[in-house]
């Protein structure tokens, strides 16, 4: 019996893990075992329905008899006892150490608030963020999906901040062992220069990825801090009640949430009720992001209506030591500030204004993107005006040069017709006189009636033998110049200006007569001296065009062409052009 007692012990004691009432068990089975063997007869039941014969049905009434005293008396003489009293006691005792344990087991679980009767395993501080970039710029964001962005970051004023928090704490003697952080880059940023402060191992630092995120503020998300921040404040005095189940900002469609305060109580309360089991007596300071979160948590532990949560909001850098339930009533005075209830009633007009128009963009980032587009536009309309200013100004000069070239080829047609009239008619009376032949046309009477037109408009032209014996003739019977400029000019240089575009690739000159009135006689046309021909232009032309000829002629002359070694042109065969 021994050797059996001792290996159901050895078995048993593998599970040792199990609960209390189990190893009680243990303790009770070897008594059992060792108890003195109890002869347990038939029951009184069995003795009345069964029919024996007298004798043992006397001896069965008198054992039920002693049975009974015994139950009576259990502290008789005779040390055997019933099973029925032996477990009805055993099990008495096993609840009884049963109910001993279950205070501790009920410490380790969810936390539940208020905790003015709850002794908290662990010592916690309260910490927000320095301030970030976003913050600086005034701008509120609650996305979570953008809190770990850079635009988050502690700014150089949050920076200080921070540093200054890590003095007080070693000077107030407080050393963390455990820093919790939220995820943003701010409360990153932050546990960093912690840890680096006041000499905390990264083991220590340790990230929490959702319970300590702010609370979301839907489509108010990203605006000016200075629109939104107070109407929030005020909606939640006014609406969010004890609980703070009510007070819901609006919907947004990028996917931020819209959380009341009772949407953040639940990740809150997760989050101290981790903590309680996962560490036991340690200093834990909690990094959170805003001023919010951290003051919601006090007002649970303290039991205080969540409505008046923003009265212990946080500031920037701000730090609150050892948050227990008498801590937190002592935070709560018994009227609000001054300043407060200014925010709150500024807050409410800013809400009802909110309220009142639902379509507002908000959104600092849409309101700088839709800026970025009107500049855009404004500068591609500015854009647009000025190449339409350069088309219109070049159109104009345009149609300016085309009509300055048609009056200086038609000037130059004219001038040349002229001069090489007057040329022609030079050579004619020179060679007039000296010949003697000034009779020979004077008899013809046709070249009275003969004008020339001119076709071409180039100035190296040859007259043929009709003009010279015209010209000749002319001035054979004294005519002047005028008079055969009225028969030339007049009608050669319209001639010339009509069929300029026609007589480009003609090259001699054609005379044609020119028609006659009744009297057969040609019309002549009244000199006028002191019209300009357009012969000063065409003369300046002229020069221009020389001058010109004679530089290129210089810059060819001046011109060398590199000879190698032998003498000659590179790449040639020393023939020189």
């Amino acid at each position: 019996r021994f050797q059996m007692i001792i290996e159901l012990f050895v078995n048993k004691m593998r599970l040792l893990h199990l609960c209390p009432t189990y190893l009680i068990g243990l303790l009770i089975s070897p008594c059992h075992a060792f108890a003195p063997t109890i002869f347990y007869g038939p029951s009184r039941t069995t003795a009345r329905n069964v029919k024996h014969d007298g004798a043992w049905a006397d001896k069965c009434a008198e054992e039920n008899s002693d049975t009974n005293q015994r139950d009576k008396h259990p502290d008789s003489g005779d040390s055997s006892i019933p099973r029925r009293v032996f477990f009805q006691r055993t099990g008495v005792a096993s609840v009884a150490s049963i109910s001993s344990f279950s205070r501790k087991s009920e410490a380790r679980g969810l936390v539940k608030f208020p905790c003015n009767d709850y002794e908290f395993q662990n010592t916690y501080h309260f910490f927000r963020a320095g301030e970030s970039l976003l913050e600086e710029e005034g701008i509120w964001s609650t996305n979570p999906l953008f809190l770990t962005n850079r635009e988050s970051a502690l700014s150089a004023k949050g920076i200080e901040q921070v540093e200054e928090m890590c003095k007080k704490l070693r000077s107030d003697g407080v050393a963390p062992t455990i820093v919790r952080y939220s995820l943003a880059a701010s409360a990153i940023d932050s546990s960093n220069i912690i840890g680096r402060e006041l000499k905390i191992g990264r083991d220590r630092l340790v990230p929490e990825f959702n319970f300590m995120d702010p609370r979301a503020i839907g489509s108010w998300d990203m605006s000016r801090l200075n629109v939104t921040l107070e109407a929030v404040w005020a909606m939640d005095v006014d609406e969010a009640g004890k609980d703070g189940i009510g007070g819901r900002p609006p919907s947004n469609d990028d996917g931020t949430p819209h959380e009341t305060l009772s949407d953040q109580v639940v990740r809150l309360q997760n989050l101290i009720s981790v903590l309680e089991t996962q560490y036991s007596g340690d200093t834990i300071l909690l990094v959170f992001p805003d001023g919010t979160g951290p003051a919601l948590l006090t007002c649970l532990i303290g039991g205080i209506p969540l409505s008046r949560v923003h009265e212990f909001e946080y500031q920037n850098g701000e730090v609150r030591l050892n948050i227990t339930y008498e801590s937190a009533h002592s935070l709560l005075t018994s009227e609000p500030s001054n300043e407060y209830l200014g925010a709150i009633s500024r807050g409410r007009e800013k809400l009802k204004s909110l309220l009142d128009n639902p379509d507002q963009v908000l959104n600092v980032r849409e309101q700088q993107y839709e800026e970025e587009l009107k500049k855009e536009a404004e500068i591609k309309a500015q854009l647009e005006e000025q190449e339409n200013a350069r088309k219109k100004t070049e159109a104009v000069g345009n149609s300016k040069g085309k009509s300055e070239q048609v009056v200086n080829e038609t000037s130059f047609d004219g001038n040349i017709a002229l001069v090489a009239g007057f040329t022609a008619a030079g050579v004619v009376g020179s060679v007039s006189l000296f010949k003697g032949n000034d009779t020979k046309d004077s008899d013809n009477p046709q070249n009275e009636q003969i004008g020339l037109q001119f076709y071409n408009q180039t100035a190296e032209r040859e007259m043929n033998e009709a003009e010279m014996n015209f010209l000749g003739s002319a001035l054979s019977r004294g005519g002047n110049y005028r008079q055969i400029n009225s028969n030339i000019s007049a009608e050669a240089l319209s001639s010339s200006v009509n069929y300029s575009n026609e007589l480009k690739q003609v090259s001699t000159i054609e005379m044609r007569p020119i028609s006659t009135n009744s009297n057969g006689k040609t019309p002549k046309k009244t000199w006028d001296p002191n019209e300009d021909d357009g012969g000063e232009a065409w003369l300046g032309t002229l020069s221009e065009i020389i001058s010109q000829e004679e530089y290129q002629e210089s810059d060819e002359e001046s011109y060398e062409e590199p000879l190698d070694s032998n003498g000659q042109v590179n790449g040639g065969d020393g023939v020189f052009e």
